[in-house]
C-alpha cells in the first residue's frame, strides 16, 4: 500500500511540475484528489486494511494529500505570477494621463432599490417617517420570536461552535423585544410526536458502537418507517440523541432511501465531518454535515467508520 501510494505522489508532482496552465493543473487535482480520483478510491479501500494497520495507512495517505495540496497550491502561484507578467508585459501605461480617482466601497443593493422606492412614493404624495413611532408591537413581537427562531436552529440552541458573544447578545435582545425562549425551543426543537418518540427508540434500539464506544452509529430501513408508520421528515434529532451518547466524538445516522443512504454527521470536540461529507459531495461544517450515498449498507458503514477512525488516530 505504501508503494502505490508513493507511486500516485510521485507521478502527480511530476504532472504538477510540468503543468504550465490552471487548467491542466485543476485536472490533476481532479484526478488525484477528486470524489473518484486515485488517493479517493485508496481511501475508499480502507475497509480491506487489517485494522492495526490502518493508522500507518491513513498517515500515509495523510502525507501524500498534503504534499500533493502544497504542490498544487505553490504551482498555482507560480503560474499566476507568471500570468501577472505576461499582462504586465503587454499593456503599457500611459504616465502623462490625470489620475483616476478610486471609489472606496459601495452601496449596498439593498439600500438602492429602498432609496428607489422611497422616490416612487415621495413622487405620489407620500412622507417618509422613520423612527419609533411607526414600529408595532405585534411587529417586533413576531419579528423578533422568527428571528431568534433561526438562531436557535442554527446554533443547535447555543452549543455549535458557531454559538458567539454576539450571537448570545443579539438573542437578549431579541427576548427583550418579545421572543418567548421556552416556546420557540420547546416547539421547534425538541417536541416530538408518539410516532417520531417511537422512531427513535428503534433508531437507538438499532445503534451500535465502533472504536471504543467513540462512534455511535445508527440505521434506519424503509420497514422501521413503515411499522413505526413514520416519514424521513420525523428524523429530526436522532443523530444528536446519538452524539450526546457518554463517551462518544462522533455520531452517524443513516436512513434508507429508494436508491442509497442518507448519511447524517455529528462531531463533538476532535472530528471534521465537513471534511467527509464534502469528500462523497456532500456539504456542511465541522461539526455537522452530511450526504447522500449508494451503495452496499456493510460497506457504506465500513468506509465512513474508517474515514472517522483516521481522524480519531485508532
Amino acid at each position: 500500500m505504501k508503494e502505490k501510494l508513493e507511486a500516485i505522489k510521485a507521478e502527480a508532482l511530476s504532472k504538477i511540475e510540468n503543468a504550465h496552465e490552471l487548467t491542466l493543473l485543476n485536472d490533476v487535482k481532479v484526478a488525484v484528489l477528486g470524489k473518484k480520483g486515485e488517493l479517493t478510491q485508496v481511501l475508499k479501500g480502507m475497509k480491506d486494511v487489517a485494522p492495526e494497520d490502518r493508522p500507518k495507512v491513513g498517515q500515509f495517505v495523510n502525507e501524500a494529500r498534503a504534499a500533493i495540496e502544497s504542490a498544487l497550491e505553490a504551482k498555482s502561484k507560480e503560474i499566476n505570477r507568471e500570468l501577472r507578467t505576461e499582462k504586465m508585459k503587454r499593456e503599457t501605461i500611459d504616465v502623462t494621463l490625470p489620475g483616476v480617482k478610486k471609489v472606496i466601497g459601495h452601496r449596498h443593493p439593498n439600500q438602492i432599490a429602498l432609496e428607489d422606492l422611497e422616490r416612487v412614493f415621495i413622487g405620489m404624495g407620500y412622507e417618509i417617517v422613520e423612527g419609533p413611532e411607526v414600529e408595532y408591537d405585534k411587529y417586533n413581537y413576531y419579528g423578533a420570536e422568527c428571528l431568534y427562531l433561526g438562531i436557535v436552529h442554527d446554533t443547535g440552541v447555543f452549543k455549535h461552535s458557531n454559538t458567539t458573544k454576539h450571537a448570545m447578545t443579539v438573542a437578549g435582545d431579541l427576548i427583550e423585544k418579545g421572543a418567548r425562549p421556552y416556546y420557540v425551543i420547546d416547539e421547534t426543537f425538541y417536541k416530538k410526536t408518539f410516532a417520531q418518540n417511537k422512531l427513535l427508540g428503534v433508531a437507538l434500539g438499532n445503534a451500535i458502537q465502533y472504536a471504543d464506544g467513540k462512534i455511535t452509529l445508527s440505521v434506519l430501513s424503509k420497514e422501521d418507517f413503515k411499522k413505526t408508520g413514520t416519514t424521513k421528515a420525523d428524523t429530526d434529532g436522532i443523530v444528536d440523541q446519538l452524539r450526546i451518547t457518554e463517551g462518544t466524538e462522533t455520531a452517524v445516522f443513516m436512513y434508507q432511501l429508494d436508491d442509497g443512504y442518507k448519511v447524517s454527521l455529528r462531531s463533538n470536540r476532535i472530528v471534521d465531518v465537513s471534511r467527509i461529507a464534502v469528500s462523497h459531495g456532500g456539504g456542511g461544517h465541522i461539526r455537522a454535515a452530511g450526504f447522500s450515498m449508494m451503495g452496499d449498507i456493510r460497506e457504506i458503514v465500513s468506509l465512513i467508520v474508517s474515514e472517522i477512525c483516521m481522524q480519531l488516530g485508532v
